[in-house]
């Protein structure tokens, strides 16, 4: 028969065992990138004289250059450079969001997995020592049972007071078959306690090795999700810096092929758009315009100067006074000296060399500026559009010698002007588009 320690014993060793299961997550990012087109055209020099006095009308539009030229492609290291710079931090603004929503993702999973580990430790720390004293008492009681069946063989009614009276399993054999079930039961309880601690202590040891890798997944995530949010921050501080440098460098520049700088190239276009709004007969392109620019200041850079990011020349271009001498006509001055520096006589100024007088009658504030300034390439080339509209229209070869002729009474002029505009209609621009 059992002891009353050992049905305990055996009540306490049936017991089940808790588990517990862990698990982590993970994200993918992507780049992105932009292309461009080329165009092309070439270069000449001239000279020439500016144009007469006329009356006009019509109005000034702003500039709506917007997407028209998108496609041209500018020769500069600059812009180039300060493209790169822009694009190295989108892509750097692209793997911080991306590593700000992993990380974000990830943190709470990692919290919930940290604390459910935290918890299984005590548990399984409990369960070990459960265990343990379970297999402590089933191999005492077994070392017990084996010691009383090996008196009991001997005949040794003595040693097996401990259990009962001795004269009780020496009266009958069947005593000895109780012995060797209960020293085969405690063995399995023994087996099947120790199997259990082993178990546990497995679990113990895994449950710490992932409590500790998720820890450090944790203040992994905590740290990427700060520096992450940094990093995000800075981009939104710096792309549209970068944007404004790359729009700056990008208009300061030269338009690949051609001896166009962007900004020429925009003001021509500008004012071939107002024109197209002011006096949709007239017809007149761009490269008109241009090819105007191109003989009568070089864009601009007529000895050495250049246009600023308004369009504006660094030096004014300021011509020979008109009296009678080196083949002009004789013109006094109009403006006090205000436009040209000189109160004798008038002289042609700015890119588009205007007169005084004719730039009274044709000034224009494209550049919306609230001033209508002839050495500003914008306003000098819309108030050139509107002079040469005035003058004839450029829906047939007749009306636009014609025009170009009325800007300047030269054959050879004109022949200059078209020999230009033919290279620039080489260029894929169009204000129609």
């Amino acid at each position: 028969m059992y002891s009353n320690g050992m049905r305990r014993a055996r009540r306490d060793l049936r017991k089940p065992i808790t588990r517990r299961l862990v698990a982590t997550m993970g994200l993918v990012v992507a780049l992105v990138g932009i292309a461009t087109l080329p165009s092309a055209a070439q270069e000449d020099s001239a000279n020439a004289e500016t144009p007469s006095a006329v009356a006009a009308d019509g109005v000034a539009h702003e500039s709506g250059t917007a997407g028209v030229l998108d496609r041209v492609v500018v020769e500069s290291a600059n812009y180039q450079g300060a493209l790169l710079s822009l694009h190295e931090e989108q892509s750097a603004l692209v793997v911080a969001q991306a590593n700000l929503a992993r990380a974000t993702q990830q943190i709470p999973d990692l919290r919930v997995a940290a604390r459910g580990l935290a918890a299984a430790i005590p548990s399984l720390d409990q369960q070990i020592r459960r265990n343990a004293e379970h297999r402590e008492v089933a191999r005492r009681d077994l070392g017990r049972l084996v010691a009383l069946r090996y008196t009991a063989d001997a005949g040794s009614p003595n040693a097996l007071a401990v259990f009962g009276d001795p004269d009780v399993f020496v009266e009958d054999r069947r005593e000895q078959i109780l012995l060797e079930v209960a020293e085969f039961d405690r063995r399995s309880t023994f087996d099947t306690a120790d199997r259990r601690y082993v178990t546990a202590t497995q679990q113990l040891a895994l449950a710490r090795d992932g409590s500790a890798r998720i820890a450090a997944q944790l203040a992994d995530a905590l740290r990427t999700e700060k520096q992450a949010a940094e990093r995000v921050a800075l981009a939104e501080i710096t792309i549209p810096e970068l944007e404004a440098l790359v729009s700056q460098e990008r208009r300061m520049g030269r338009i690949a092929e051609t001896d166009l700088s962007y900004i020429a190239l925009e003001a021509y276009v500008t004012a071939a758009q107002n024109s197209t709004v002011a006096a949709p007969s007239c017809g007149i392109r761009w490269q008109i315009l241009a090819g105007i620019g191109r003989v009568e200041s070089r864009h601009g850079t007529y000895r050495g100067t250049s246009l600023d990011l308004s369009g504006r020349t660094i030096e004014r271009i300021i011509g020979i006074p008109l009296n009678g001498e080196n083949s002009t006509a004789v013109i006094s001055d109009s403006d006090g000296g205000r436009l040209d520096g000189d109160v004798e006589f008038d002289r042609a100024v700015g890119p588009m060399q205007f007169i005084p007088s004719t730039w009274a009658a044709y000034a224009r504030d494209v550049d919306g500026d609230d001033t209508a300034d002839p050495h500003n390439l914008y306003d000098a080339a819309g108030a050139a559009a509107a002079y040469l509209c005035r003058a004839g229209d450029f829906h047939s070869a007749e009306g636009t010698r014609r025009a170009i002729r009325a800007y300047n009474h030269s054959d050879a002029y004109v022949d200059a002007v078209l020999r230009h505009v033919e290279s620039y209609d080489e260029i894929s621009v169009s204000v129609n588009e």
